[in-house]
């Protein structure tokens, strides 16, 4: 197999001396080219396959040298981790015989006239919810629409979507776990809190890996780079960051997104779920 990044620039030139030394290209005219599955893998642009952006993800200890062997060991060891990751990540739960597809808040979430919808936190419950394999998600272009109305997703006030997200958990027989500081304030989380296993404190960071040790879906309270409040995902030992274009990559750890989650005025919330067992 003939593996490069990008294969289209040095194929053109193993096959020329191949041809005039050897008389033949073992390879023939077929390769695999890195940046296009990376592409294809992780949904990206072409645009975001350049060496930069993927080395974010996929680091090379071996530094880009222009020399033709030392080049292709670090390519091989880029294309070494892709393969890793995508045995790391295992099984991806079915719904109706289709594969869940995770996506990011950038990805699908803009209504007709392209302007972008809903919130991190909404972004957040959908998905681990399909982690869960909700079967009433039916709708591949939006999902979330099985939880939230339009008015909800078009409006930019984060906290209104609690309570549509609790109505929906635990009417449809989920198991849940809220900590947060102030519960009642604004009545965000609505009349069904009392259903709910309620701890009033901020979380820590052994709540998030003891629920996602016991297979829940945990959303929790954070800050992003930008200083905002932020929700990310935990589920199965990954992260979902709904603002990453890389999804289950893990561009900060957990302890960075929990040392983030300090400066939160209100306190670090979680909000943890999965079918209920006995049920």
């Amino acid at each position: 197999m003939f593996l490069a990044f990008n294969a289209t620039f040095d194929w053109s030139f193993v096959h020329y001396y191949f041809i005039r030394f050897l008389g033949r290209d073992p390879f023939g005219i077929s390769g695999l080219d890195i940046k296009a599955y990376y592409m294809g893998k992780f949904h990206t642009s072409w645009s975001d396959t350049i060496k930069k952006e993927i080395t974010k993800r996929f680091p090379s200890i071996h530094k880009h040298t222009h020399n033709a062997l030392e080049d292709a060991i670090e390519q091989a060891e880029i294309f070494e981790q892709m393969l890793k990751f995508e045995l790391e990540v295992g099984k991806i739960p079915t719904i109706s015989n289709k594969t869940i597809i995770l996506r990011g808040i950038l990805k699908y979430r803009r209504n007709d006239k392209n302007k972008l919808i809903g919130n991190c936190f909404s972004t957040c419950v959908v998905n681990g919810l399909q982690l869960q394999n909700d079967r009433h998600l039916t709708d591949d272009n939006y999902p979330e629409l099985a939880v939230f109305n339009n008015e909800i997703l078009n409006d930019q006030e984060e906290e209104k979507e609690f309570a549509p997200a609790l109505t929906y958990l635990i009417k449809n027989e989920y198991d849940v776990v809220i900590i947060d500081p102030n519960p009642e304030e604004g009545n965000w989380w609505g009349s069904d809190l009392p259903h709910a296993r309620v701890e009033k404190r901020s979380y820590e960071e052994d709540d998030i890996k003891r629920y996602i040790k016991e297979g829940l879906s945990v959303v929790f309270s954070t800050h992003g780079t930008n200083q905002q409040e932020h929700a990310v995902l935990a589920y199965g030992e990954k992260l979902y960051d709904p603002a990453s274009d890389y999804l289950w990559n893990k561009p900060f750890t957990l302890e960075e997104y929990i040392k983030r989650a300090i400066t939160c005025e209100k306190g670090r919330m979680l909000i943890a779920f999965r079918k209920a067992i006995d049920k």
